[in-house]
């Protein structure tokens, strides 16, 4: 009799490891599961990163080199993509400002106040209260039809 019991203490122990492994296993699983996923979060979020470094960059060059339109279009086409893309929004508001297209200016730096409050005092509230300024002391032009 004692050799049975033995046994089946034997084959109960032998279950629970059995059982308690693949716990085990299905932790780690999870686990390695889990470390995939945020690696490919982390990997997009570099990446998102670089492509809004290059597109700062490539606005700030056609600042430089005063290519207007050519930061307008960029702003666009970032634009349509993203709508409310702080940084598109930016340097679409600097382009029309240096075009003294003051209206649409206004209109770029309302939409990053209203997006990103943090921008109002320090950025955007500077330029509309110089918009105004040289809106109030512009003499009115003479429309040609």
């Amino acid at each position: 009799m004692n050799g049975a019991l033995l046994l089946t203490d034997l084959l109960t122990q032998t279950t629970q490891i059995k059982w308690l492994f693949v716990f085990i296993l299905i932790i780690f699983s999870v686990g390695l599961i889990g470390i995939a996923i945020l690696v490919r979060l982390l990997k997009r979020a570099v990446d998102e990163d670089r492509v809004v470094n290059t597109f700062k960059e490539k606005a700030v060059e056609l600042l430089d080199k005063d290519d207007l339109d050519g930061v307008i279009a960029a702003c666009k086409k970032k634009l349509t993509k993203y709508p409310k893309e702080m940084h598109a929004l930016w340097y679409l508001s600097q382009a029309y400002f240096r075009k003294k297209e003051y209206h649409k200016a206004m209109e770029s730096l309302n939409l990053i106040s209203e997006t990103a409050p943090s921008w109002k005092q320090h950025y955007v509230m500077p330029y509309i209260n110089e918009i105004k300024e040289k809106m109030k002391n512009a003499k009115p032009e003479i429309v040609k039809s």
